[in-house]
């Protein structure tokens, strides 16, 4: 890619958040609104910043497809004038957003904060990212006058604001965006340090705080380009890198501020997970290795569990068996080796007995008569009745 032609940059950075933000915006629209049902302050600003900055995203496209990130000399004077309306909308919407973002987490702050002093640093960084914003977003409509000027001349011009202020109101301004952005990390370390929780949802939040201090980084890298725009005679090929950085830093800041809402939608996925892995286990046959009898093509064979209620009755052989040297070997012995043989393969050495036919019960009538007569009850009582004394 030719260093001359940086408008594939802005495009890939625009459409890449462009589609991150909106994914975990809408996971946390769906955690909030309908998984927890607890929709907040917090959540409406964030809906809100994404919209605002989906507006910055569109006027960041049509701005690098008319020419941004481009020199100026190989574009028309339409083009020219196009790509510089459009990052004139950038501008304001980036102080919007930005404002917007903020007020998101340090609403998702005050929902978990306990202690006082957390809840008056929560407000007054609200308040200055609101006062930051409102004087970035004055700057950017009163730096030149008419405000077309910016995009029918160039954006530095004699009837502009001069060079040093327009530095340094945007210096001091990113230096408070910058501090407001750092505070509001450190304080959410200070909020969950002395916070129990589990090993998963300390590593949880843990990298939802790595990730946001790259928001907190693209501040700094942010302020490195600031001088590029006061370059007039090539603004749209100057303030390519300052164009991108603008986008990483809210861009990072709401699909932050997402995924920190988003833990119980995690936490049933893993659930769920787990379950499946148990039914599945569950369902499967359990198999266990003996040893079968040696044969030269498989000398173990996997066979599955029975249980004792299976096994019918074993008929033993008793086979006597004459070893030179030993005598005789009966079946005893034998039943004995193979309850060794059972003991050292882990397997339960049972005793069987002999099951009983199952079928119509016999009336053994012949046997019951005999018993009555040789126990005399039968006969007496004849005798009594039949005889008379």
């Amino acid at each position: 890619m030719s260093r001359d032609n940086r408008s594939p940059e802005v495009l890939a950075v625009a459409i890449l958040f462009f589609v991150l933000t909106w994914v975990a915006v809408c996971v946390r629209f769906y955690v909030r609104a309908g998984l927890t049902r607890t929709w907040g302050y917090d959540d409406s600003y964030m809906v809100a910043a994404l919209c605002t900055f989906t507006v910055y995203l569109v006027c960041q496209i049509v701005a690098a497809v008319h020419g941004a990130g481009r020199h100026q000399a190989y574009l028309s004077h339409s083009d020219t004038r196009t790509a510089l309306l459009f990052l004139y909308l950038c501008e304001l919407g980036y102080a919007v957003t930005n404002c917007l973002v903020k007020f998101a987490i340090g609403s998702l702050y005050r929902r978990v904060a306990v202690k006082r002093w957390h809840i008056w640093s929560i407000w007054v960084l609200m308040v200055t990212t609101f006062v930051c914003s409102l004087v970035h977003s004055f700057q950017v409509m009163l730096q030149c006058a008419p405000i077309s000027v910016f995009w029918n001349q160039q954006p530095v011009s004699p009837k502009c604001m001069d060079k040093g202020l327009t530095l340094g109101v945007r210096y001091t301004l990113a230096s408070a965006n910058a501090m407001t952005d750092w505070a509001l990390g450190l304080l959410a370390v200070c909020m969950l340090w002395h916070v129990e929780m589990e090993r998963r949802t300390r590593i949880f939040v843990a990298g939802i705080l790595a990730f946001a201090t790259i928001g907190c980084a693209s501040t700094i890298m942010r302020m490195c380009y600031m001088h590029t725009i006061v370059n007039g005679n090539d603004f749209l090929y100057a303030t390519t890198d300052i164009g991108i950085w603008s986008t990483v830093e809210p861009g990072i800041g709401i699909i932050a501020g997402s995924i920190a809402t988003s833990q119980p939608l995690i936490r049933r996925l893993i659930c769920c997970r787990e379950s499946v892995q148990a039914l599945r286990q569950d369902s499967l046959p359990q198999y266990h290795l003996t040893k079968a009898t040696h044969s030269p093509s498989n000398s173990h064979s996997y066979q599955p569990s029975l249980a004792l209620s299976d096994l019918g009755p074993m008929e033993l052989n008793f086979i006597t068996s004459h070893i030179p040297g030993l005598g005789s070997v009966d079946a005893e012995s034998k039943l004995e080796s193979s309850r060794d043989v059972a003991e050292d393969m882990e397997l339960p050495c049972t005793k069987h007995e002999p099951m009983m036919q199952q079928g119509p019960p016999k009336l053994e009538l012949r046997k019951s008569f005999r018993n009555s007569f040789n126990g005399g009850s039968l006969a007496s009582s004849f005798a009594k009745v039949c005889i008379p004394q």
